[in-house]
């Protein structure tokens, strides 16, 4: 089954409905499906980049489904994964931690420590958003130790972020600043634009809650430089309401209101209103535009 196929199923919308698509894909044979459950993870994935979380679950269950079906563990913990990462999305923790733990049975049992440190950093983002900072640093620091041990450097720089948002949750803005440039250093060595554009804006969060915005406006506009260059269109959105509210603060209400709407257009385009994302992300681009900003929002969002 050639993957060029599904693509142009998925983007140029042929007449099948996605159930029909599906039943085709159980006519194949046996060899030909098993391959399927891959090209269905990967478009699920890309699926996901866009914004489409629902029909990303669709091809993920699928994918998985094939995979129970020829007995390919490893398989089924990446979906396992992925689906909770959605599930995370959506604010249903309950269900997200379900998926991840068995994510994380399946990556023990196979002894893939690098999916089971991946796992662990999921379930610290969970405790994370929970507010449980402690839980969380407890599952950042295991997932950092593997990293270590493995010589992944992409995921000790990817851990070091996220102890980084811990200690900025706290306050504890020294700290905080110390992992992020850890963090950055790595990035920046791998070649990692993503990471290194992640970095900038949690380094400009802390300027901006030090009060020094000169630094957090360069930070900001370097990290939606390289954004807008990956075409990472859910960072935009973070960043350039973190640039409303900068420019809120800055009084520069006209240049706010015109971040806010560049923010909005993206939602509309990823159809994002409706989700748990989405709508937190409105009520800021309302509250930037309506020039109704309170101090606590004031604080921006962690990319």
């Amino acid at each position: 089954m050639d993957k060029l196929i599904y693509k142009i199923f998925l983007f140029l919308e042929v007449s099948y409905s996605l159930e029909d698509f599906f039943n085709k894909i159980d006519t194949l044979t046996s060899e030909e499906k098993e391959k399927s459950a891959n090209i269905l993870l990967e478009l699920g994935n890309e699926i996901y980049l866009k914004g489409d979380w629902e029909k990303a679950i669709k091809f993920y269950e699928k994918a998985l489904a094939i995979y129970k079906e020829f007995k390919n563990q490893k398989g089924e913990s990446a979906c396992y994964a992925n689906i909770g990462v959605i599930y995370s999305n959506l604010g249903d923790y309950e269900k997200a931690l379900e998926y991840y733990n068995r994510s994380l049975a399946i990556a023990k049992d196979l002894r893939d420590r690098q999916v089971e440190s991946n796992c662990y950093t999921n379930i610290g983002n969970i405790y994370h958003n929970l507010g449980d900072y402690k839980k969380a640093l407890e599952y950042y620091n295991r997932s950092l130790a593997i990293d270590k041990d493995l010589g992944n450097r992409q995921g000790e720089s990817k851990c070091y972020t996220n102890i980084g948002l811990i200690y900025y949750n706290l306050g504890d803005y020294k700290k905080a600043l110390e992992y992020y440039n850890r963090s950055l250093a790595i990035d920046k060595d791998l070649g990692d634009r993503q990471g290194e554009s992640k970095c900038y804006t949690n380094i400009g969060l802390i300027y901006y809650n030090l009060g020094d915005y000169e630094k957090a406006l360069e930070y900001y506009n370097m990290s939606l430089a390289i954004k807008k260059d990956l075409g990472d269109r859910i960072g935009e959105i973070i960043t350039r309401i973190n640039l409303g509210l900068l420019l809120t603060t800055l009084k520069k209400f006209d240049e706010a209101e015109r971040q806010a709407i560049l923010a909005e257009r993206i939602i509309n385009e990823l159809n994002l209103k409706d989700y748990p994302f989405g709508k937190k992300m409105v009520k800021f681009i309302e509250k930037i535009k309506n020039k109704k900003v309170s101090k606590e929002d004031l604080k921006g969002f962690s990319s």
